[in-house]
């Protein structure tokens, strides 16, 4: 601003504005922060009025400074002389520095190019090695490409040859019969027709065996998948993945054709190769379930919790203990925790599975359906009959809009809806549940269908609750005829229902008939090397047989057999077996007139099916009145007035 002030008062004309106009913009610049026109005097024209203003001393000081220079001239001259020789003598130095650091940068440039060409030829030595095992690989891959090729084409030939004649009623599981056929004629041809194609055969055998497992053809599926595991561990084209799984598949056929001995060895083979691979830990903790329910069967309950946790702990690490397959675990853990009496945690694990199968699957998910089923059985074990039917009736309402009335499932928990009431006494209310179930089973499902046969066991269960015993044998003989032609004598269904009937015939009095069937069924379990519960349960029924039969040596000589079996039961099923065992050993022992040692006997036999049950228990009191009455024969009235008054409580309980 002082500068525009300045050059408006400037007295040199043509330093100042030319107008007022000049002046107006010059300030609106400055207003608006723009370079102004107005600037300080610059320094020419201030010497310039200095010079004017003091001219003489400007002449003096002009003849002194030349006075000066003239002077200076010739000394300087010399000077300079000086300095420039001085000058060529550091350039003619500083050019040989030069000179030799040149040399030395050329001599590093040539040790570059020839580290380079060294580099240079190892690298074509590597590519060269490389594109070698490319090529190498390529070919194998081409190789492999070929065999899978041929191997597919095998596979795609002889199954289309298999399902030629398939028709939808066959592929809806509705005609196994000829499914079976078809499966017989490939099986049969497989291993002449690919006897060039291993690979080709192995496939094609596990295919096989794995549909011989989905329609229960055990024997033929275990065959086929022995065959394949055998080719497959000869074949190093075979997959890892392919051996383990058809080693998988062998042992759960195995298991399911009740041969824990073959199935256990083989579900180790496959837990060895998983935990190889932290990716497979849920498939490892799917194979100790697997064993865990084999320890289970085996009455070994330490082992299979071990397993259990070992497995539930691998869900947890493989963040898959929400899965289906933990859900199965947890359904393995309840029966594990009923085994131990346990029924608390039983019912606990089966409600925690339902809940989240409900929350994975939805309420109408057919495995939400059945785990719930299974709460209700649990009810059931618990002797909590309203709480099992109050389930069960919703059950079979909703598998009724799910499934369908004729489905299978529908049936079966039909017919334990029914099972449940029957156990709460409501006959009349049982009869038509279990009338129709039977109906939709054999229109349905077909006189030969196994839950045909369950439903036909539940009338003569029916039949026994209302006394009507030989009606039951009879039904009985039909089942037990059923599944003995089906699966043999030795089969487990086969000789639950026979135990069954020896019950039946021993209430309507056939005493002969009740020994004998006792007898066969043990002797079908020896044959098969079984020792389970119902094998106890058949020399229990020949035993008692012939102590009413008052055959003492007979009685003694199936009794040793029960010992024997009872020392390896376990849980509640092995004491409830004890207490058996007590029981007709003091009935062999009163036979002898062995009076001290029966009473001893049967006093603990009782006091085994208290602990269990308590003493309201029907088992009780059968063991109590047959004590009191071996206690009036031996003169103790007053001690047999107490047991007598044992045998009689107000309400009695249930029997075992």
């Amino acid at each position: 601003l002082d500068w525009i002030v300045g050059r408006a008062m400037e007295k040199d004309r043509e330093r100042r504005y030319a107008s007022a106009h000049d002046l107006g913009a010059d300030l609106r610049r400055y207003l608006a922060g723009e370079p102004v026109l107005a600037g300080p005097p610059s320094t020419a024209y201030r010497l310039s009025k200095w010079a004017r203003r003091h001219t003489p001393l400007l002449v003096t000081g002009a003849a002194v400074s030349i006075a000066v220079a003239a002077g200076l001239v010739g000394t300087s001259w010399g000077w300079s002389r000086a300095v420039a020789e001085s000058r060529r003598a550091r350039d003619a130095e500083q050019q040989a520095r030069l000179n030799e650091e040149a040399a030395r940068a050329s001599e590093r440039v040539a040790q570059l190019e020839r580290e380079r060409a060294r580099i240079a030829e190892q690298q074509a030595i590597a590519e060269a090695e490389r594109a070698r095992d490319a090529e190498e690989l390529a070919r194998d891959e081409a190789e492999r490409a070929r065999v899978e090729a041929v191997s597919a084409k095998r596979v795609a030939e002889f199954l289309e040859e298999m399902l030629r004649g398939v028709g939808p009623e066959v592929a809806q599981g509705a005609d196994t019969d000829l499914l079976c056929a078809i499966l017989n004629d490939t099986a049969a041809r497989v291993g002449e027709q690919l006897a060039s194609e291993p690979l080709a055969e192995a496939r094609l055998r596990y295919a096989i065996g794995s549909a011989y497992h989905g329609i229960q053809r055990l024997d033929d599926a275990i065959a086929q998948l022995e065959r394949a595991a055998a080719l497959f561990e000869t074949l190093p084209e075979a997959t890892a993945r392919e051996r383990r799984m058809t080693l998988h598949n062998l042992a759960t056929a195995y298991h399911a054709a009740d041969r824990p001995d073959d199935a256990e060895p083989v579900f180790r083979r496959v837990l060895a190769l998983e935990l190889e691979n932290p990716e497979l830990a849920d498939s490892a903790a799917q194979t100790l379930s697997n064993l865990a329910l084999i320890a289970l069967d085996n009455n070994q309950f330490d082992t299979a919790d071990e397993h259990a946790r070992r497995a539930m702990d691998l869900y947890r690490r493989a963040g898959t203990d929400e899965s289906d397959n933990a859900c199965l675990l947890r359904n393995t853990m309840a029966m594990l925790a009923n085994e131990r009496d346990d029924r608390e945690r039983g019912l606990a694990l089966y409600e925690e599975s339902l809940a989240l199968s409900e929350r994975l699957r939805g309420p109408d998910h057919p495995t939400t359906l059945t785990t719930r089923a299974n709460v209700a059985s649990q009810y059931g074990v618990m002797s909590r009959h309203e709480d099992a039917a109050r389930v069960l009736a919703q059950c079979v309402e909703d598998m009724r809009r799910v499934y369908g009335p004729a489905h299978s499932e529908t049936i079966t928990t039909l017919s334990n809806y029914g099972t449940n009431l029957l156990l709460l006494g409501r006959l009349d209310e049982v009869a038509p549940i279990y009338a129709e179930a039977e109906q939709l089973a054999t229109s349905h499902l077909g006189e030969d269908h196994v839950i045909t046969q369950y439903t036909r066991n539940n009338l003569a269960r029916l039949d026994m609750q209302r006394g009507q015993y030989a009606e039951a044998a009879e039904r009985y003989a039909g089942v037990v005829a059923f599944f003995e032609s089906r699966y043999g004598p030795g089969d487990q269904d086969t000789r639950l229902f026979r135990n069954r009937l020896a019950e039946a015939l021993r209430r309507d009095g056939q005493r002969e008939r009740w020994r004998d069937e006792g007898l066969a069924n043990a002797a079908a379990a020896e044959a098969e090397g079984v020792a389970d519960s119902q094998y106890a349960i058949a020399l229990r029924h020949a035993a008692w047989a012939s102590v009413e039969l008052e055959d003492a040596d007979g009685a003694v000589a199936v009794l040793d057999r029960l010992d024997a079996a009872v020392g390896a039961m376990g849980g509640s099923a092995g004491r409830d077996m004890r207490a058996w065992a007590a029981d007709l050993r003091g009935r062999e022992r009163w036979l002898r007139g062995e009076h001290e040692q029966a009473a001893s006997l049967l006093e603990a036999s009782y006091q085994l099916w208290i602990e269990g049950y308590g003493e309201r228990d029907t088992d009780a009191t059968r063991v109590a009145g047959a004590l009191a009455r071996l206690l009036d024969e031996m003169g103790r009235a007053g001690d047999a007035a107490e047991w007598r008054a044992r045998a009689n409580p107000e309400e009695p309980g249930g029997e075992h």
